[in-house]
């Protein structure tokens, strides 16, 4: 069975600001909830995404057990959209959409998640 998990804020900024901190993987574990026990194990000196982008990481997201993750970059659209994929990880299917709607307030972010 897959389930989809819609998540969405305003951010109050330019699309260029959100576009460079939400699609860093140096700002995961920022934008993670602290229950997961996020750790980015991949280090980067360029924090610019791209397609085929692999990005390892620890999560804990039942019991304190820790779990080796590892996602894919699969589509890059510079500041409007990103997805990234599950490769190895504790989730049958994990597919995340994130993208950036400009608008009188800033920027409006949308993320679907596919479990």
């Amino acid at each position: 069975m897959k389930h989809k998990l819609f998540r969405e804020q305003q951010l109050n900024c330019d699309v260029e600001t959100a576009w460079k901190f939400f699609s860093s993987a140096n700002n995961l574990s920022e934008i993670t909830p602290k229950d997961m026990g996020f750790t980015v194990l991949t280090e980067m000196e360029d924090d610019e995404i791209y397609e085929g982008m692999l990005i390892d990481y620890y999560v804990s997201p039942l019991f304190g057990i820790k779990m080796k993750w590892q996602t894919e970059i699969t589509h890059v659209d510079f500041q409007k959209s990103f997805i990234d994929f599950q490769r190895k990880g504790p989730y049958k299917l994990w597919n995340h959409h994130h993208e950036f709607i400009p608008n009188d307030e800033g920027v409006f972010n949308e993320r679907y998640h596919t479990l």
